[in-house]
């Protein structure tokens, strides 16, 4: 649950964004891996 602490730790905007964006940024670097497999 390390992700939770660190989100507390941003201010509101951030935090609110985060578990928004992490998804889509492993998503993404996972496409070429999937693509090429």
């Amino acid at each position: 649950m390390t992700d939770l602490a660190a989100s507390a730790a941003l201010p509101k905007p951030q935090r609110d964004l985060l578990p928004v964006l992490l998804p889509a940024i492993v998503a993404l670097l996972m496409l070429p891996l999937v693509g090429s497999g």
